[in-house]
Parts: structure tokens; sequence; C-alpha cells
């Protein structure tokens, strides 16, 4: 069985996304061998944890899709944050 970690987006802009992995946070094996397996994984141009926060960074290429499946290749299961889900734009508002 698979133990997967729960992670949320906590920004993310263009190509860039950081996920916070608060259930993992001061893990230090954890993390590095998480940005192991996405750097490995191809698409991902770079990635950046912070243990001690408990957050990933993770620069991708603009083809690379990541969704619950490709997240799920790293044990992780995603949820959209509460200020990731309030921005304007998921509501329909356009910024001016």
């Amino acid at each position: 069985m698979q133990v997967m970690h729960f992670a949320t987006v906590a920004h993310r802009v263009g190509n860039r996304v950081r996920l916070s992995i608060p259930g993992r946070r001061g893990d230090i094996v954890f993390f590095t061998q998480l940005e192991d397996d996405l750097l490995r994984s191809g698409g991902i141009l770079s990635a950046r944890a912070n243990a001690l926060a408990g957050c990933i960074v993770i620069r991708h290429t603009p083809t690379f899709n990541l969704d619950s499946r490709n997240l799920a290749r790293f044990s992780l299961v995603c949820a959209i944050s509460s200020a990731e889900h309030d921005r304007p734009e998921r509501r329909g508002v356009r910024r001016i």
C-alpha cells in the first residue's frame, strides 16, 4: 500500500508552483528525495524544497501538466488552497 501525502497549491504563476506539504514539515530526507524524484521525472526544470517550511517550489515546462495523476506519481494528493481558490480569476472576475 502506498502512503499519500496531502499537499496544497500555495502559489502558482505561469510555469512555477509552490506546494505546501505540512504533514512532512521538517522532514529533510522526504523533501530531498522529492526534489530528486521530480527532477528525474521529465518536464520539471527545477525543484527547490524548504523542509523547515514544509514546501517545495517547482518550475516546469509549459507542456507539463501538474495534475492529480502526475502528482500521485510522487505520492502526493493535492488540493487548491483557499488563497488560490479565492483569486479573482478563479471567480470569473478579470483584473484590470
